[in-house]
């Protein structure tokens, strides 16, 4: 999983809310065994364990269809 250290993310949160941009800094297994967290480092100098899962693909949404979210950045801005 170190390859993931660096890679960038976008969180993308809707209307009126700026784009933030962060930085994968860190892996673990989450406390209840049952998945992958990543530590992300955002821009505004704030820091975020999440689900590695939670980050979505190119044309991801959620289960109501909105395009918010956190997604790799890359394929954020291939659209």
């Amino acid at each position: 999983m170190n390859k993931l250290i660096g890679k960038e993310v976008i969180g993308d949160y809707g209307a009126m809310i700026p784009i933030a941009e962060g930085v994968i800094a860190g892996s673990r297994i989450s406390d209840d065994l049952a998945h992958r967290e990543v530590l992300i480092n955002w821009e505004g100098g704030d820091s975020d364990w999440i689900p590695l899962l939670e980050i979505k693909k190119p044309d991801e949404r959620t289960a109501n269809g909105s395009p918010i979210g956190i997604f790799w950045k890359s394929v954020f801005f291939e659209k």
